[in-house]
């Protein structure tokens, strides 16, 4: 079976996640969530497609700089809001107690772990890359994704039922 296809899809979704990220952020939190939520939504499609690759070693490049990470998440300060609540384990053999999520914090996240993927797969280590992705969506950025995306679509809905809502391409 060829793999390419999801792949492609996967490294197209998130090279466009990652430059969105890193370009100045629109001031209209409105336009900000509907962007948030395509990008997120797109990402989570193309994660679950990629397909299970067998572990391969790979040099581990350079983390994402604080400085850069600080700068990110004061960009998102552009979002109609920030925090959410959340309970961690939603299934019902936990009983946890509500958390506070933080959007800006899970966009962050999710970039720094889409770009460390970036740099393996354009490094020339294709599967190493690929099962980096899946570990990471897996154990830890696909939880930011669906928590900030269930946050947006919460508080939008709020807003359409109060005659607002986001701001969509025309």
């Amino acid at each position: 079976m060829d793999f390419s296809v999801p792949i492609n899809v996967f490294v197209d979704a998130a090279r466009d996640f990652c430059a969105w990220c890193e370009t100045p952020r629109v001031h209209n939190p409105a336009r900000l969530a509907f962007e948030t939520s395509r990008h997120l939504a797109r990402l989570y499609a193309a994660a679950i497609e990629l397909p299970e690759v067998d572990l391969a070693d790979y040099p581990e490049p350079e983390p994402v700089s604080i400085e850069a990470k600080r700068s990110m998440f004061v960009s998102f300060a552009a979002l109609p809001f920030n925090y959410y609540r959340e309970v961690f384990y939603s299934n019902s053999e936990h009983a946890d107690e509500p958390v506070v999520g933080d959007l800006a914090d899970d966009l962050t996240d999710i970039y720094c772990d889409l770009h460390v993927g970036l740099a393996i797969f354009d490094s020339g280590n294709e599967s190493a890359a690929v099962w980096y992705w899946r570990f990471s969506f897996g154990a830890h950025w696909g939880r930011h994704a669906v928590c900030a995306l269930r946050a947006i679509h919460c508080h939008e809905s709020l807003g359409n039922a109060e005659g607002k809502g986001m701001e969509h391409d025309p």
